[in-house]
């Protein structure tokens, strides 16, 4: 029969594409992370937070490193997950792999500060800001 190569070649074929290992940005790291959040698997949120702070460190990027930590705090505080919000913000007050050195670093860092103000100020715990 004729369709028996073509039909080998259609299930052949994608074995022989190359395979992703998942994102290769942060921001694609980032926005998988924020999208599992919306769906409550946080399993897959601790995973591509993790990818995508490997990435930043890979490529010496602490203002991404910060950032992404950041947008995940922060959908966590609007989802009034305040305890899972702070987690994530003490991330960044523990310390990346190295101190920031330029002002856009520091800048993620300083708003750092006024995303775990704000929210303890939801919690209105305003004692521990």
């Amino acid at each position: 029969m004729k369709t028996t190569p073509l039909l080998a070649l259609t299930f052949l074929l994608p074995l022989s594409l190359p395979a992703t290992s998942g994102p290769q940005s942060v921001e694609a790291c980032r926005d998988r992370a924020l999208a599992f959040l919306a769906e409550g698997c946080l399993d897959s949120v601790a995973h591509y937070r993790d990818l995508g702070a490997r990435l930043c460190e890979d490529e010496g990027d602490l203002y991404g490193w910060i950032s992404l930590h950041r947008h995940i705090g922060q959908t966590f505080r609007d989802g009034e997950d305040h305890a899972m919000a702070l987690q994530y913000f003490g991330c960044i007050f523990a310390g990346g792999w190295r101190e920031p050195c330029t002002d856009e670093e520091y800048e993620q860092l300083a708003w750092a500060f006024t995303d775990a103000g704000y929210t303890y100020k939801r919690m209105n715990a305003f004692r521990q800001t």
